[in-house]
């Protein structure tokens, strides 16, 4: 199969019909063997029935029923097992991204031969305080991830089929997906895409979602810079906790000598902490660059409750 378009769903009924019908014709025009994968994700508004129809009506229209809401990141998931298609795409079921960028991420993706091409909605139509958030993000993932990409939250995305199976998406981390490639050494780049306002249904994007994504970044930098050896920042945190902590114990030391008892100056105290505390991270840090060493399966982060064909 040359593509598959992964669309996850929730309470978007009113959009999902005509986003339909613009992808088919879209796809018709360029592929002739193709799939189109909606993921409802727990829709409460009627949306599994128009999705049902859908898979009825189109053969190669597919969908994915999640047994309740579990998040986009994990809806995308689902979609990327799902997939046939030597390229993969991602976009929104809101109507807002344009069935006919995907054929621009392929032309690019054979211009460059790389492995994913990200969607830039350069002159985005939401509100001025989502735009706001968007660029502040933007610029703190940068600095912290190193990847020269001017949007991270974009869903619109097409990458091969390899460089789709090598992820393994959980919490938040569909924002990052372009960066967790290149740390595996996948090639990535970004091209201006069309964005459109939405015409129906409401935005699920609230202020949780920056708290949430901020947490996510931290992980994402953790897992570039020290996935592989985490007792270099848990084992050196704890080596500068043992110092500071050796720091006090002299001082206090230094106030016995002077005649001010252990038990009467609060560095006894702080040291003490300090020291307890160098031990435990970097025994915990040992611990950690066991662990990753040691390899688990992974626990399921979705659930089908049905898939219609």
């Amino acid at each position: 199969m040359e593509i598959s378009v992964i669309l996850p769903v929730y309470n978007e009924k009113d959009n999902l019909i005509p986003l339909c019908n613009e992808i088919i014709n879209c796809l018709n025009k360029t592929y002739s063997d193709w799939e189109i994968i909606f993921i409802d994700d727990g829709s409460e508004d009627g949306s599994k029935e128009i999705l049902s129809q859908l898979s009825q009506e189109f053969e190669n229209v597919s969908i994915v029923f999640l047994r309740r809401n579990f998040g986009q990141t994990q809806a995308i998931q689902a979609g990327l097992d799902q997939a046939k298609g030597e390229l993969i795409a991602t976009m929104d079921s809101d109507m807002q991204n344009d069935p006919k960028d995907i054929i621009r991420l392929h032309d690019k993706m054979r211009e460059l031969d790389v492995d994913l091409v990200n969607g830039w909605r350069k002159n985005r139509s939401d509100p001025l305080s989502k735009k706001i958030l968007s660029r502040i993000a933007a610029k703190l993932r940068r600095v912290f991830l190193g990847t020269d990409l001017n949007d991270y939250g974009c869903t619109l995305k097409l990458m091969k089929r390899d460089a789709a199976q090598n992820l393994n998406l959980k919490g938040e981390l569909h924002r990052y997906i372009p960066p967790l490639l290149k740390m595996k050494g996948y090639q990535i780049t970004e091209i201006p895409i069309n964005h459109r306002p939405r015409n129906a249904g409401k935005s699920k994007y609230g202020y949780s979602r920056v708290f949430k994504g901020f947490i996510d970044l931290i992980n994402v930098w953790f897992l570039k810079k020290y996935q592989r050896r985490p007792i270099h920042i848990l084992g050196g945190l704890g080596l500068i906790s043992m110092f500071l902590g050796l720091l006090f114990l002299l001082f206090a030391t230094y106030q016995k000598i002077n005649g001010i008892s252990f038990s009467d100056t609060g560095a006894t105290i702080i040291s003490a902490m300090l020291l307890v505390t160098g031990v435990q991270l970097f025994v915990s840090g040992i611990l950690a660059d066991i662990a990753v060493k040691t390899r688990f399966a992974d626990q399921d982060v979705y659930y089908i409750d049905e898939v219609a064909e």
